[in-house]
């Protein structure tokens, strides 16, 4: 019994190896698509973070410990960034004012159905989780949270002109809202720092924010090539992503403080939207990996949260399809004088704004509670990803 439990961490990730390779092969001839769904990218990089943190000996899971914590935060930064980038007010003066409303209703409903589920679940039902105000904000966000780059996104070149921009995404931005209000209600912080109110944690966050897009607006204006941006840039989301996080306020709303000041008060607005729209790509996959490790990390240490992880599961399960698609109903319902489109599957998918979210989350709860939410948030983004392909194709076979 010893000999296996020593042997099964190698075989493991003998596995994990092999179903890499697996993936690669099978991905270049063009599978169906419940293969592609099933063995999704992200799902993949979630798979592998926690099985390598699973298996890797504790004194180098200790080690990374100081490793795992930046690079989340540089990340959340990073999609802030590209979401307030997206609220470009060049844009949102031309936009209509009704997807606002929409999503901001669509918002609110979701967090009030979100409490009155988790009241029903702790109060009615022996055994249920004890849930905070903080992490049920917070699941809200990941219940309305949009894409930071839209699909039906102009493409970016130096010579668009005034062609050249991201609609405005506002389920992203509301999101982040509602996260940074749950981070403001927890009081003080592993640093030790304290900040009394959450007021004073919102506007702390807002002034870092504000700063950091001032020193990214200066420091990018000389240099004329796009590529020569990705330093300038990276070094001022990770210089206000640490000050944030050390400070204990909401890293995701400093990032996109940050990108809302940077897009609107720079001369150079396309070439930084290319070079935010061209450094995407890493978050895509970093995030689902570092998400996978902290579970991982958490099931060798302190174990899961199975309440946790039932309730976050069936809520997402539930409420983020509906609201997701109701809000796109809302808006077509009322476009009359417009040629309806169709509606994508996709919308109902989570995306890396989500994952990140629920590993903020993991700062002020318990590890088994932090890991049970991560856990299920990986799980229903690939449920909800696989349903979202089969109803596209269900869409698109002929009747």
């Amino acid at each position: 019994m010893n000999s296996l439990v020593q042997v099964l961490p190698l075989l493991l990730l003998g596995s994990l190896l092999a179903l890499m390779i697996v993936r690669q092969q099978v991905m270049s001839r063009e599978p169906s698509w419940w293969i592609g769904a099933i063995l999704d990218g992200s799902a993949v990089a979630a798979l592998c973070g926690g099985v390598i943190s699973w298996s890797v000996p504790t004194w180098i899971s200790i080690q990374t410990q100081d490793l795992v914590q930046p690079a989340v935060l540089f990340l959340a930064g990073w999609v802030g960034l590209e979401i307030g980038c997206g609220l470009d007010l060049r844009v949102v003066r031309r936009a209509s004012f009704l997807p606002f409303l929409t999503e901001t209703a669509s918002a609110l409903t979701v967090t009030v159905v979100v409490f009155a589920v988790a009241y029903a679940v702790s109060s009615l039902l022996p055994g249920g989780p004890q849930t905070i105000p903080a992490m049920l904000l917070i699941l809200s966000g990941i219940c309305v949270a949009g894409p930071a780059l839209p699909a039906s996104m102009v493409a970016l070149s130096r010579g668009a002109g005034r062609g050249g921009f991201w609609n405005p995404s506002v389920a992203a931005a509301l999101a982040v809202l509602l996260a940074a209000t749950g981070m403001a209600l927890v009081s003080g912080t592993e640093s030790g720092i304290y900040l009394d109110s959450p007021y004073g944690r919102l506007l702390w966050a807002i002034a870092v924010g504000c700063v950091a897009g001032l020193v990214a607006d200066l420091g990018s204006r000389e240099d004329f090539a796009p590529g020569g941006l990705y330093p300038q840039i990276a070094a001022v989301v990770l210089v206000a992503a640490g000050i944030a996080g050390a400070v204990g306020i909401d890293t995701l709303l400093v990032g996109t403080i940050c990108g809302f000041w940077l897009v609107n008060a720079t001369l150079r607005r396309l070439d930084i939207l290319h070079v935010v729209e061209r450094g995407a790509t890493v978050p895509r996959l970093l995030a689902p990996f570092l998400a996978g490790w902290l579970v991982g990390d958490s099931l060798k240490a302190t174990g899961v949260d199975s309440g946790v992880f039932l309730f976050v599961l069936l809520l997402l399960l539930l409420l983020r399809p509906t609201a997701r698609v109701l809000a796109r109903r809302m808006l077509q319902s009322h476009s009359s004088g417009r040629r309806q489109e169709r509606q994508s599957a996709s919308v109902v998918e989570i995306n890396e704004i989500g994952i990140l979210l629920v590993v903020m989350l993991t700062r002020f709860v318990e590890p088994a509670t932090g890991a049970g939410a991560v856990a299920a948030v990986l799980l229903a983004k690939w449920l909800l990803g696989i349903g979202a392909q089969a109803w596209e194709q269900r869409e698109a076979a002929p009747s």
